[in-house]
């Protein structure tokens, strides 16, 4: 498996593409917006969407997400725990900045929780509940490395300020479900440069003391 990954919509979300190198085959990770960017992007590397995944719910993430899935005719994975935030958010998104003929609801959704797991041609993908930042918020364990959205940044964490919030939870999750995964596991995030699970250990002054 290869990641490929791209800066997309005004807060800069790390939009990812998760594909098999032999079949071509690939998941997006969190459209976060600029629908005709990751469509260019797309055909760039001669890639074949065949689903998409979300972290968590949060416009940042999933704006451009209702029109990839239907433009390609793939599903959606998420937890249904953060389906609310869609409409939630959607005036604050046309706000922000976000362009708002992007935007379509998503009507083809496969709910996934811990100990799920995704097929994405050879590859078995383990679905991993990191709640904290939202009610929703998934990890996806990979070959490659944990894609993990906003629970952890390289130095920092996400937020929890926001609907769905809560930092004890967030902290836990990170402790439970994160801290018991190999130290050289790659980390990548919602936003930011990746890191490794033995980086954030060693200095993100958020979790020293976990």
């Amino acid at each position: 498996m290869k990641i490929n990954w791209i800066l997309t919509c005004p807060f800069s979300t790390n939009t990812y593409f998760l594909h098999d190198e032999k079949t071509n085959e690939a998941a997006i990770v969190d459209p976060g917006g600029d629908f005709d960017f990751i469509i260019e992007k797309i055909n760039q590397f001669e890639i074949k969407p065949t689903q998409i995944w979300l972290t968590h719910g949060h416009f940042d993430h999933m704006f451009a997400c209702g029109k990839l899935s239907h433009h390609y005719k793939v599903p959606v994975y998420l937890n249904e725990k953060d389906i609310e935030l869609f409409d939630l958010f959607y005036d604050q998104a046309v706000a922000y900045g976000f362009n708002e003929n992007e935007y379509e609801e998503i009507d083809n959704i496969i709910n996934v929780d811990q100990g799920d797991t995704i097929n994405l041609s050879s590859e078995v993908v383990k679905v991993i509940a990191t709640p904290g930042h939202s009610k929703g918020s998934l990890s996806f364990l990979t070959s490659d490395g944990l894609i993990c959205g906003d629970l952890i940044f390289n130095q920092s964490i996400g937020r929890t300020d926001l609907w769905g919030g809560d930092m004890a939870t967030l902290l836990s999750s990170v402790k439970t479900k994160v801290w018991t995964l190999p130290d050289t596991t790659i980390l990548y995030p919602g936003h930011g440069k990746p890191s490794t699970i033995k980086a954030e250990k060693k200095g993100n002054p958020f979790l020293l003391n976990l």
